[in-house]
């Protein structure tokens, strides 16, 4: 509920301070779970990571228009963190432990 009223607040200083109309968009996400966790990736500006609460981590290269399963390598589906640091490496944290993705992007590495 944080990461939703974060996104709301910054959607509406955007409008805001844009002067632009701002409009919501249905897009064909991911469905069937709650979004946790949500980050964008610092190297890749239209790279979307979303976390679920029992379906794993879902990524968009494309500003969420489609999504894909990435969930390879974590050991539990329920995402309670997602994080990019400094250096553009995408976190999970899960029930069991904190992943790291791997560069390729196609699966976690456990480093806790």
């Amino acid at each position: 509920m944080l990461y939703f009223r974060i996104f709301l607040s910054v959607f509406v200083l955007t409008a805001v301070c844009s002067g632009q109309e701002q409009v919501w968009k249905h897009l064909d996400g991911p469905y069937g779970g709650q979004i946790t966790a949500m980050t964008q990736a610092l190297t890749a500006p239209r790279d979307l990571f979303i976390g679920t609460s029992g379906g794993g981590v879902y990524r968009s290269t494309n500003e969420g228009l489609a999504w894909q399963c990435k969930s390879t390598g974590l050991t539990n589906p329920y995402v309670t963190l997602l994080d990019c640091d400094s250096l553009g490496h995408i976190v999970c944290g899960t029930q069991e432990g904190l992943f790291l993705l791997r560069d390729d992007c196609e699966g976690w590495m456990r480093i806790d």
